[in-house]
């Protein structure tokens, strides 16, 4: 071991990493029997309810969650199905062993870079260790720890880190050396795939890479390894923005206008309000507390103008000082300023132009992490010119004491369904999201006045409709005109919530579990289906379920004209084939059924599922309708 790492520095950072991975083990601990939740369900319900690793395991290695299909985060999905079975407590146990393994990796890297800093590399260690400490207890972490899907967020940060470690290895070298060279083309070419095909956020690596060129590695390492950081930025940052650009520019209407006014908001305005959001995610990570936190934001406003609300220009003008101040200071005190851009480099993806849900805590798993190295790298800086060390000292273990209360009582929430959309509603009780999901926990519990007391007041589609079927499941018939098209006529689109209960409404009806006009709600369902959406697969849902309630009306030429419009928004889904032709089968047209059934099969076939059941109980109609005949 080298005389550095036995230095009294490094000791005591290695000793607070200890106590800090530890505190976390013990903080975390009560909530790793706790549900899954939200987006747990459709990813990774259909493995937990295995009780082994399936024959046909391949198909479940390609995530329909991103475009690159995360196969690197599903396989550790798959392997702990093959390791510990469907326990869930083994699944979240294994996301807070990765949530420690990067805060190591973290306190490496910092570690690292504050060693390059003139003003902090004799406390590189401790310093290093307040970071990752601070990053590992913050209550911010706790919706991505306990969200057991966004294991796909922290191998993406896994491998984001250690492909930022291996690049500092090679890169702060004073000799050229294949060494040297295999490090930092090691971080582009294993590191970089391995963290996007976990997630997405792992594109941004070579945006990472290029802020450490551009402040702490300014004047380090050979100038021939200089030139060929450089030339991997120009080969894996550059060409690839140059060519979205390029997309993106012949493209706009299409693939930027479009996907954000079905979310229900242009493209400038989800640029203007991600400017709030982004302030938000900083008060956060600086200053968290139950208030500010919380798993559903999607009650936050959104910014119609400049002004409208004047928070947006604030927070506008207010990201602007912060990002011209970073690229100031990356002479001065570049450490500082590398955090400082790190930040904005984390939030390139998913607080851009990209149309997704515009606020989720989750993607600040590793952005946090910057921000502490600027605060803490700001405070080694000026500690010797302004603070004593005891003030420091004492600020930092003030900090790590308050974040560690906060996370436990963030924790507890997560140790249930009932306490964890409870504390959603109350932290966020505008968001629609929260209000439906606690209003369908009690109805599950057949607590429908606790429902419809969550639902009071509510306006929307989504809470109309949610309190029709809570009347239903308490009365078996409505009263009243909740069912009517005009319900959805305010809203710009057919929203999540709208769809959901939609969907649930139509269950409950047929199953003639509650008395209402069918055909009023078939023209809801079809008045819904040309609604813009944020997923097709809700238009699906529509036109789908559509043609049952046309079907049992009678309306047979329009039920079948609903299954094929469901069929073109869906050609993946064989069901409405598999419908249609049972359905042409009792209207006398074998001819045409047989076609759609051998239609449906071949779709079945390609989608990976097992459909064998219901293609053999299908054939078994044919084979019967045959002999019938004989």
């Amino acid at each position: 071991m080298s005389a550095w790492c036995r230095s009294r520095d490094f000791m005591l950072g290695l000793g607070l990493m200890a106590v800090a991975v530890i505190v976390c083990v013990v903080l975390y601990q009560p909530a790793l029997h706790g549900p899954l939740v939200f987006d747990d369900y459709p990813a990774l319900g259909p493995l937990l309810a295995m009780q082994t690793l399936p024959t046909d395991w391949p198909y479940y290695v390609m995530s329909p969650t991103g475009p690159l299909g995360r196969p690197v985060a599903m396989l550790s999905f798959l392997a702990n199905l093959y390791w510990t079975g469907p326990s869930l407590w083994a699944w979240k146990a294994t996301n807070l062993g990765l949530h420690c393994v990067i805060g190591v990796a973290l306190w490496d890297v910092s570690r690292r870079l504050f060693a390059l800093a003139p003003s902090s590399y004799r406390t590189a260690g401790m310093s290093a260790a307040l970071v990752a400490a601070l990053w590992l207890l913050h209550p911010l972490q706790t919706s991505t720890v306990l969200y057991t899907v966004q294991r796909m967020t922290q191998l993406s940060a896994l491998f984001t880190t250690l492909g930022i470690s291996l690049y500092l290895v090679g890169r702060t070298q004073t000799n050229d050396s294949w060494g040297a060279r295999g490090a930092l083309w090691g971080a582009y070419l294993i590191c970089l795939p391995l963290a996007a095909l976990s997630k997405e956020t792992g594109l941004l690596l070579p945006a990472y890479l290029a802020v450490l060129e551009v402040t702490v590695l300014r004047d380090i390492g050979a100038t021939s390894l200089r030139r060929q950081a450089w030339l991997l930025s120009g080969i894996f940052l550059v060409a690839p923005v140059l060519f979205v650009l390029g997309y993106a520019a012949t493209h706009f209407e299409s693939a930027l206008l479009v996907p954000h006014l079905k979310r229900g908001l242009s493209l400038w305005e989800r640029l203007m309000t991600e400017s709030r959001v982004v302030v938000r995610y900083l008060v956060q990570i600086i200053a968290p507390n139950r208030q500010t936190l919380g798993f559903f934001h999607d009650d936050i406003a959104i910014s119609t103008s400049l002004t409208a609300p004047i928070t947006t220009l604030a927070s506008l003008t207010l990201l602007l000082i912060l990002a011209s101040g970073g690229w100031m200071l990356r002479r001065r005190t570049p450490i500082v300023a590398c955090g400082m851009l790190w930040f904005f480099a984390g939030h390139l993806l998913e607080s851009t132009i990209i149309p997704l849900e515009l606020m989720f805590e989750h993607r600040n798993y590793f952005p946090s992490f910057a921000v502490l190295l600027a605060v803490i790298g700001a405070t080694m800086t000026l500690r010797t010119a302004v603070f004593t060390r005891t003030l420091a000292v004492s600020g930092a273990v003030a900090s790590l004491l308050l974040f560690a209360v906060v996370t436990s009582a963030a924790v507890d929430d997560w140790r249930d369904e009932a306490r964890f959309y409870t504390a959603a509603f109350q932290s966020h009780p505008k968001s629609p999201t929260a209000i439906s999901q606690l209003a369908e926990l009690f109805i599950e519990q057949k607590q429908y006045q606790e429902a419809l007391s969550v639902l009071r007041g509510v306006p929307g589609a989504g809470a109309v409709i949610q309190r029709a079927y809570i009347e239903c499941r308490m009365n078996g018939k409505l009263k009243g005109d909740e069912i009517d098209p005009s319900v959805i006529n305010n809203d710009r689109i057919l929203t999540n919530y709208a769809a959901a209960a939609i969907v649930e409404f139509a269950k409950i009806g047929l199953d003639q579990h509650c008395d209402f006009s069918r055909e009023k709600f078939v023209n809801l369902l079809l008045a819904a289906a040309t609604k813009p959406t944020r997923e097709v697969r809700s238009t699906f849902l529509m036109r789908f379920y559509a043609a049952h309630y046309q079907w049992a009306l009678k309306r047979k030429d329009d039920a079948l004209a609903s299954l094929d419009i469901a069929h073109r928004l869906d050609p993946a889904d064989p069901m409405p084939l598999f419908l249609s032709s049972e359905w042409l089968l009792d209207m006398g047209d074998v001819t045409g059924g047989r076609a759609a059934l051998s239609a449906a099969i071949e779709s079945a076939g390609r989608s990976g599922k097992d459909y064998r059941d219901l293609s053999e109980g299908v054939s078994r109609l044919y084979r019967s309708r045959e002999k019938s005949h004989d």
